[in-house]
């Protein structure tokens, strides 16, 4: 299932997010009576702590591709949203590979 957030495709993305996502179906009251909407919406939840100031990302990879190495995430990456990942992730373990060499 794919879906579109206008407002959650204004976040950043991160190989190690400070938050998740949940989805979950909208609700509205009207005229006193809890109903469901027709929609899901979208809802993030921190997983690590959240200064002001600091930037809110996402993963833009699937649960499953977190635990991919730093190159499958690269070639993702830029095959599908078409940018290099310079998250502190990446960086750190690209560096990793061209120090243990």
């Amino acid at each position: 299932m794919s879906l579109v957030f206008e407002k959650g495709s204004l976040f950043s993305h991160d190989c190690d997010p400070n938050t998740r996502e949940e989805l979950f179906e909208k609700e509205h009251v009207n005229a006193g009576i809890k109903q469901i909407a027709n929609g899901i919406g979208v809802r993030l939840i921190a997983t690590k702590d959240i200064q002001p100031g600091d930037i809110i990302a996402i993963p833009y990879l699937y649960p499953s591709h977190i635990t991919w190495s730093v190159q499958d995430r690269q070639n993702y990456l830029k095959t599908y949203y078409h940018f290099d990942c310079t998250c502190n992730r990446c960086i750190g373990e690209l560096n990793e590979q061209k120090y243990s060499s």
